[in-house]
């Protein structure tokens, strides 16, 4: 199926291919008729999720598609915009808060390094 669209200025259209979606009302997904997005995460960051998707009873799948669908309604804040921009630029240098904690060196406090811990955001 392609469906023609029209680009913002409306001075063009453009062809888009689009699979044909399931009938709403019964809501019957195939696996492979759904897109997918893969989602890179450390292994102390994928652990706090598995371990708090366990918890709960579901699959780390249902986490994190919990966690898009809360985002995605709140989009229309602008500060939701911003918060993804710096979120991604600090997942760069940094572990977030709900990750658990990787090895910290403490070498130039003269202390020793700590051991890996479970996330402290997650205590249920």
């Amino acid at each position: 199926m392609v469906k023609e669209c029209a680009d913002r200025d409306g001075a063009g259209d453009y062809a888009r291919r689009q699979k044909p979606r399931a009938n709403r009302s019964t809501c019957k997904w195939e696996e492979n008729d759904m897109s997918s997005i893969k989602l890179h995460l450390e292994a102390a960051e994928s652990d706090a999720v598995e371990r708090y998707a366990e918890s709960i009873g579901c699959k780390a799948e249902a986490v994190v598609y919990a966690a898009l669908n809360r985002l995605m309604l709140a989009a229309r804040d602008p500060a939701v915009a911003e918060e993804v921009r710096q979120t991604w630029e600090t997942k760069k240098q940094n572990l977030p808060l709900w990750a658990d904690s990787a090895c910290s060196v403490h070498a130039y406090e003269g202390k020793p390094d700590d051991e890996p811990a479970p996330s402290r955001y997650l205590k249920l």
